[in-house]
């Protein structure tokens, strides 16, 4: 499925915004693990698996998706390796939309 729009700039800048968001809350969101609150880690899996696609981060929406499955099983090690192949996909994604 080719996201024509992802071209416009205007668009551009909501997903730079979208990738500040990410990047700010992430922060809270590794607390979370830590205090195994893991309700909270399945909401925000769920909101990255319905917003990372509408924003052409197909990488973050399928991270999402299993981040939510993960938090659902409460299974805190592989939530942690997820965590990590989020930050990877947030710095390409930081990479390519850079906040000025």
């Amino acid at each position: 499925m080719e996201l024509d729009y992802l071209d416009d700039p205007e668009f551009q800048e909501l997903i730079r915004q979208y990738v500040q968001y990410l990047t700010d809350a992430f922060s809270e969101v590794k607390e979370y693990l830590n205090q195994a609150n893991f309700l909270k880690i399945q909401k925000f899996g769920h909101n990255l698996k319905g917003s990372g696609g509408g924003y052409g981060l197909m990488g973050i929406s399928e991270i999402g998706q299993q981040i939510e499955e993960a938090s659902k099983a409460q299974n805190k090690s592989f939530i942690s390796e997820l965590f990590i192949q989020f930050e990877v996909e947030l710095k390409a994604a930081q990479k390519k939309y850079p906040t000025e």
